[in-house]
């Protein structure tokens, strides 16, 4: 139940008796989840504080058997899944809404792992900084292979979904956090609607981009870590770009009702940056950095044409 605190605005809810409704969404990546699961009897917090809620989008690889031996392995952890038969992302998410029953609802990805003191640092962040009721943490990437990429820089953390701010928790210094880990007061769903479930890719940053048109301040918790594990797969040149057109596919159609300028804007953002990827990556190629450079360009190229293709 949410608890009103007489000496904050009405609309700011403390957590000191919160419970954190954990909401992993999964389709056919039994590996990864089983990774993502091995996480949850290593968290340090009390079980009544905290919930883990496996929403299954149509699995057809076994999922379903991984999460029922899951439940008998560990009877005593709150523990279950739930079916979403409406197939994406963003209904997925939206079913583990509905059934959440925490104050407070934390979605990681299926192939990330919580650290031990994930709930406590929710809920202290929530409980020392009440006028937020949204935040982001550290996201830090686990490659397959042991080691980052030659093509990584500054400029391509997106495609890893890599967000790393550094060690002090304040209020979130870019647009907003990444769907890996990411938090919420239950009630802004409530108040402001639930994710679109349109979007697969772009729904967490469709949400957060509505949270601040209202006024909600997203704050970055330092302390609030998963990491999250990057298949060989996932790194390769023709996934990057696969990555990069997807990304603009998904920005038009989450821009699809808006006006005419806003989408005129939007071509003209991303224009740009394919230009300034441009000269950044011959920046690269003159410091030697060819991998750097020959990802950075033809990513945006593809996220530009995915845009305007669609």
């Amino acid at each position: 139940m949410l608890v009103l605190s007489p000496r904050l605005e009405p609309h700011y809810y403390t957590t000191s008796m919160a419970k954190v409704s954990i909401i992993v969404c999964t389709y056919n990546r039994k590996e990864h989840l089983e990774v993502c699961l091995n996480s949850i009897p290593k968290l340090t917090a009390d079980t009544s504080l905290y919930e883990i809620i496996v929403v299954n989008n149509n699995c057809t690889d076994g999922t379903d058997i991984l999460c029922r031996n899951f439940a008998e392995t560990y009877p005593n952890t709150p523990f279950r899944q739930v079916i979403e038969t409406k197939q994406g992302l963003g209904h997925a998410r939206n079913k583990g809404i509905a059934e959440a029953q925490g104050d407070i609802i934390s979605f990681i990805d299926d192939d990330a792992e919580a650290t031990p003191n994930f709930v406590e640092s929710i809920i202290s962040a929530f409980d020392k900084l009440p006028r937020y009721n949204t935040l982001g943490g550290k996201v830090l990437p686990v490659f397959e292979g042991g080691m980052e990429p030659k093509w990584m820089s500054k400029y391509m953390v997106g495609p890893i979904s890599k967000v790393d701010y550094g060690d002090v928790t304040r209020e979130f210094p870019t647009k907003y956090p990444a769907g890996c880990n990411m938090v919420f007061r239950k009630f802004l769903f409530e108040k402001y609607g639930n994710f679109n479930g349109q979007l697969s890719r772009s729904d967490d940053k469709d949400m957060f981009l509505r949270l601040k048109k209202h006024g909600e301040k997203v704050l970055y918790a330092a302390d609030v870590v998963v990491y999250h594990h990057i298949p060989e797969d996932r790194i390769t040149y023709e996934s990057i770009l696969k990555i990069g057109y997807s990304n603009g596919r998904f920005e038009a159609l989450r821009l699809k009702d808006s006006r005419t300028i806003t989408k005129a804007l939007k071509l003209a953002e991303l224009a740009a940056k394919f230009c300034a990827s441009i000269a950044i990556g011959c920046g690269y190629f003159i410091q030697f950095k060819k991998e750097k450079g020959s990802y950075l360009i033809p990513y945006m190229y593809k996220m530009l044409l995915g845009y305007i293709r669609n």
